[in-house]
């Protein structure tokens, strides 16, 4: 399973020598590819061709409410955002509402960006791809339609105009990873928002953002290239669901760190 969650070039920009190595039976994707101006930059047109000759054609357009059909059927991959829709709300994303002043609306594909909770017995995990505030702000407000989350890829790289401290308060995250680069997240409201999150067993990166230094990022033994000089180093998450219990490991040699949950 394959799942696209917009076409921003660090999303789907590299799929075809992907899908080349690795086989990939389903895809799934939003379905619109995105902004018209976006369309009309030479990136897009470069790299949507090269995206449908992965896909052969063959990708599923996703929507709020829907499974993913795995394997395993005890756990489940459920969409709860994409194309500025949000499950259990059907208003304008982008409006006023009593204890609410949204964001300006954000006309880019991150807005759009599919997001989505994986749960396997109590385990939960959410993955917000690139989804923006007043997206979040619907997926926990009025209702909170993620409860709260074990796991948290840190929606966004860790960028600023995403992570809403409301949502962040609102999953009470045990442990958080920031997909970040040397230059892209986390930011430094949602770095705080993170720290400043009482249930946080423990914040991983999987890059050391040199912008903040080291009051700004997580220890470097928490991220997976500290220095700059790592060949490619990754973070890998395994879950007990039974055990409740989380272990996180940096690369393939890091020591593995297990992480209790309820």
């Amino acid at each position: 399973h394959l799942i696209t969650t917009h076409f921003h070039s660090d999303h789907f920009g590299a799929l075809l020598p992907v899908v080349q190595k690795i086989p990939v039976k389903h895809f799934y994707d939003k379905g619109e590819p995105g902004p018209e101006q976006e369309q009309r930059s030479e990136w897009f047109r470069t790299l949507y061709p090269l995206y449908q000759q992965a896909t052969e054609g063959r990708a599923r357009t996703l929507r709020p409410g829907d499974v993913i059909p795995l394997q395993d059927q005890q756990i489940e991959l459920r969409v709860v955002a994409a194309e500025k829709r949000v499950l259990g709300f059907s208003g304008d994303i982008d409006a006023a509402a009593p204890g609410f002043k949204p964001a300006p609306p954000d006309h880019s594909d991150n807005g759009r960006s599919i997001a989505l909770l994986l749960t396997w017995g109590d385990f939960r995990c959410f993955l917000g791809g690139d989804i923006t505030y007043n997206v979040e702000h619907h997926l926990v407000s009025p209702v909170n339609q993620l409860g709260q989350v074990d796991l948290y890829q840190v929606t966004h790289h860790g960028l600023d105009m995403s992570n809403h401290p409301e949502l962040i308060r609102a999953i009470r995250p045990v442990v958080a990873v920031v997909m970040n680069g040397p230059q892209k997240g986390p930011g430094p409201r949602t770095f705080a928002a993170l720290q400043s999150q009482a249930s946080l067993q423990a914040l991983y990166q999987l890059h050391f953002n040199t912008q903040y230094g080291e009051q700004g990022n997580a220890p470097r033994a928490a991220i997976a290239n500290p220095t700059g000089q790592e060949s490619g180093n990754y973070v890998r998450v395994t879950v007990d669901a039974g055990a409740k219990v989380m272990a996180v490991q940096i690369g393939a040699r890091g020591a593995s760190v297990r992480h209790p949950f309820n």
